[in-house]
């Protein structure tokens, strides 16, 4: 479910990712992904809150894959990325607001919801502090 204001949550980094224990349920999901990547990519978004890429040369991120309706990711470039181009480039599984691509910033995050189960849709980048 969806965190609300004074919400404790539990993390546990395990076989390389960080999973996140549900409220009421026994089971985990992964909350943070960070992947290394170079090329075209649409990496796999199911159950993952937090996409980290670590693009090692020139990128486009052409879409998100997997994950369930209502569902939203953060996207950013990881810090040993900087000065690597990530572009974001918009599809029709793959909208952007306002845009039909763009050259992400070192420093941003982007968020995308999940609208239809296979499409994603984005917000207006939010940078970071």
């Amino acid at each position: 479910g969806a965190a609300t204001s004074g919400a404790l949550l539990s993390f546990i980094y395990f076989n390389s990712a960080w999973y996140q224990f549900g409220e009421s349920q026994v089971s985990a999901r992964e909350a943070v992904k960070t992947v290394t990547v170079g090329g075209t990519v649409a990496p796999n978004v199911a159950g993952v809150q937090v996409l980290i890429i670590n693009n090692t040369i020139a990128t486009t991120l052409i879409g998100l894959s997997g994950g369930v309706i209502g569902q939203q990711v953060l996207v950013t470039k990881a810090l040993a990325a900087a000065g690597t181009t990530l572009t974001i480039q918009g599809a029709a599984n793959f909208m952007l607001a306002g845009t039909t691509a763009l050259v992400a910033n070192d420093s941003a995050v982007y968020q995308f919801t999940n609208v239809t189960g296979t499409v994603f849709k984005s917000a207006a980048g939010i940078a970071s502090p």
